[in-house]
């Protein structure tokens, strides 16, 4: 079954939970498209240090809200200038390319002539409008992203504290610069236009699509649970040790800061934050370097058994550089 959900609440736990929800209960074959927004409110990946990536006195201070989804990938702003959409769906529905094209294809009759680029990135004229993240459990997918609309810029800039070194990369000088909201490409572009003309695009290209019930889904005990978790500290902030060594790079697929505690030459603690857009391989790569001695053969040895060679391979070779 195809099927479309659209959002009541700007409660960024519960859209977050809800898109959860979702794939643990879709049945095989199942499909959806999910239209979601979210006041005022910093999102971040997966695996990312929320200490360093985030402005939380400022953010908390204009009564804003800190989430943490299950996709991997960057701290993104949300606001009500802001359209998130969420395609879910089994191995044999699920395509990132004809995701972004329907995106793109809706754009176009605006006149906005974006594309992908990048590992998560939708651009016009080099300027991002939305940033996409992915996960996957068992069989069932999730690509989620952003539309950046008539977003508050003043307050993205202010709140997400960007590593300089990322937006030298990109050849910017602060994110603000390196991004654009719709509205500026085209000034009749509105959150509610758009998010009507993707509803009408998807009814359109696909046949029998049946509309779920967002307050009903809302209500059920499972979701409640999912928004506990959420919203708890231990999801969103996690464990905090005083780390005894820390290294950190930037690759390609992301960045990645690795820490350990040390206890009588091995590692007790081991705690990797990254906004590669793999978040299940970050978990694994950091659970294998726990009770593991400290040195550089032993650390990177342990790492064999994960099966991703790149990223594996530059953590390995970050190992390596470091005096041990």
């Amino acid at each position: 079954m195809i099927y479309f959900l659209q959002s009541s609440s700007t409660d960024p736990y519960l859209n977050l939970s809800i898109e959860e929800y979702l794939m643990e209960n879709m049945e095989s074959d199942d499909f959806i498209f999910f239209l979601w927004q979210n006041e005022n409110t910093v999102v971040i990946g997966r695996n990312q240090n929320i200490w360093s990536e985030v402005n939380r006195k400022k953010l908390f201070s204009e009564k804003g809200s800190l989430a943490r989804r299950i996709s991997g990938g960057g701290a993104v702003y949300h606001d009500l200038g802001n359209l998130n959409f969420s395609f879910i769906g089994d191995d044999s529905r699920y395509s990132v390319k004809r995701q972004l094209q329907f995106i793109l294809d809706v754009l176009k009759k605006y006149g906005v002539e974006g594309e992908f680029i990048g590992r998560n990135d939708l651009v016009v004229e080099g300027r991002k409008f939305s940033g996409n993240a992915f996960y996957k459990k068992k069989n069932i997918n999730l690509h989620h992203g952003t539309l950046l609309v008539n977003v508050d810029m003043e307050k993205l800039d202010r709140y997400l504290n960007v590593d300089l070194e990322k937006l030298k990369s990109k050849s910017v000088k602060s994110v603000k610069s390196r991004v654009v909201n719709l509205c500026e490409l085209n000034e009749k572009i509105s959150v509610d236009g758009v998010k009507k003309e993707l509803k009408r695009h998807f009814f359109l290209m696909n046949k029998n699509v049946s509309e779920l019930d967002f307050k009903k889904i809302a209500s059920s005990n499972n979701v409640k649970n999912l928004v506990e978790r959420s919203k708890s500290d231990e999801w969103i902030f996690g464990e905090n040790p005083n780390f005894d060594i820390s290294f950190r790079s930037r690759y390609s697929w992301g960045d990645i800061e690795v820490n350990f505690v040390i206890e009588n030459k091995i590692v007790r603690k081991c705690k990797v934050y990254s906004d590669s857009l793999l978040p299940d391989l970050i978990n694994r790569v950091q659970e294998l370097m726990i009770d593991v001695e400290y040195d550089k053969n032993s650390l990177v040895n342990s790492l064999n058994p994960v099966d991703d060679q790149v990223i594996v391979r530059d953590i390995q070779n970050l190992i390596k550089s470091k005096n041990i």
